[in-house]
């Protein structure tokens, strides 16, 4: 089955202005099946996440954007599966960090993928790395949600097949101006 999925979002539990609520109910009304909520340096609670109100067929990952001081304070998105961690270079764009950087930071921290957007912006300037790659609009306001976000083709609707997939690379990036190019072959 094919799954859209968003890995990166905000909500006013650190820099977005929607509840975790209005979040998941504005990604489901655009045909969102799972999404991640990122908060910065912080995720939700047992207690949070048992208040959830989510969408019928909406799978919640869970997620937090992590300021990674290994990296100069360059944000890192960990999101969980049942049972396994997907570790994201997020928005490298937004640090200027050339594709050489980025394949450095990607190896030397053992990180799974980076985002090839800066809030559903593509970065073509990424483009010829072979490292698996991931989208997002980065949603810290209703107007950002739906500006980029990657389809993965799963057997199992579960966090561990996404995470899954995106590692393999058996992902499609897509943005609001439709798919981008695959990653070349290692």
């Amino acid at each position: 089955m094919l799954l859209k999925v968003a890995l990166h979002t905000h909500t006013v539990r650190s820099d977005g202005t929607l509840t975790p609520n209005e979040l998941l109910r504005r990604y489901a009304e655009h045909g969102f099946d799972a999404v991640a909520i990122t908060d910065h340096d912080q995720e939700l609670t047992e207690e949070e996440r048992d208040r959830l109100i989510i969408p019928d067929g909406l799978l919640v990952l869970r997620g937090c954007e992590v300021s990674y001081r290994q990296l100069g304070w360059q944000h890192v998105g960990y999101i969980w599966g049942e049972t396994q961690l997907l570790r994201v270079l997020n928005h490298p764009q937004r640090y200027n960090m050339t594709a050489e950087e980025v394949h450095r930071a990607l190896r030397d921290h053992r990180l799974d993928a980076f985002e090839i957007t800066n809030q559903g912006s593509y970065c073509p300037r990424y483009e010829a790395l072979s490292w698996p790659r991931v989208a997002s609009d980065d949603c810290h306001a209703p107007e950002m949600i739906n500006r980029a976000w990657i389809i993965v083709e799963v057997g199992e609707r579960t966090g561990d097949a996404i995470i899954t997939a995106i590692r393999c690379g058996e992902v499609e990036v897509v943005t609001q101006d439709g798919p981008k190019p695959r990653p070349p072959a290692e």
